[in-house]
């Protein structure tokens, strides 16, 4: 039963994580990306996330974001996507114990939302997550090939493809995230050339919801 399967933690994810906020804190790097769930694990995901129910994105949002997938939102924290999402944050506060400056307070997972783009899609432009999500944001692709990309500016300029492969969790800092001797900006990123679809699920922490 979905239920029951697990994502264990060890000290090689902690060990990246650790190292990976140290990057970010000094602005060596602008993500993280550490290898964490097990194939057999991400085909749990997909089955349970091939049940839910999706809509159309809106195509225009603000800032003049072109959006062109189907969401599932809000997803329900449930069965596999709660084990991913207590998984993920046990690896945070394990992480954190060991950081004698941590950059962010232990993050818990409130907003959680499930993209699936078509084949040949266009994808989602250049943009900022909005500043109510803090601490970091998750992102945990499931299946299918595109470019998910950090760039400088709404052009996609001086662009740079992320390691988002399957089993891998690419982390994003939030508002709130603390940085050394430089003012924190929320990364701009986009997904594109998405050729066989793309499914990918995003946790957050809503500083909105109660």
């Amino acid at each position: 039963m979905l239920i029951n399967q697990k994502i264990s933690l060890n000290e090689a994810s902690i060990e990246d994580l650790k190292s990976g906020l140290i990057e970010v804190m000094k602005n060596k790097k602008h993500y993280i990306s550490i290898p964490f769930i097990p194939e057999i694990f991400i085909n749990t995901l997909i089955t349970q996330v091939s049940k839910l129910k999706f809509r159309k994105a809106r195509p225009l949002v603000g800032n003049s974001v072109t959006q062109d997938f189907e969401v599932c939102f809000p997803a329900p924290r449930e069965e596999a996507i709660d084990t991913l999402a207590r998984s993920i944050e046990k690896l945070f506060t394990e992480t954190l114990k060991l950081m004698n400056n941590p950059p962010i307070l232990e993050p818990t997972f409130n907003d959680i939302a499930i993209q699936r783009y078509l084949p040949n899609s266009v994808g989602i432009s250049p943009h900022k997550d909005h500043k109510k999500y803090s601490s970091v944001i998750i992102i945990v692709t499931l299946s299918g090939s595109s470019n998910f990309c950090l760039c400088d500016d709404r052009n996609g300029s001086n662009s740079y493809i992320l390691n988002d492969k399957p089993g891998n969790i690419v982390i994003l800092p939030a508002t709130g995230f603390k940085m050394l001797n430089i003012d924190y900006e929320r990364p701009l990123h986009f997904v594109n050339k998405i050729t066989t679809g793309r499914l990918s699920i995003g946790l957050r922490q809503n500083s909105e919801i109660i």
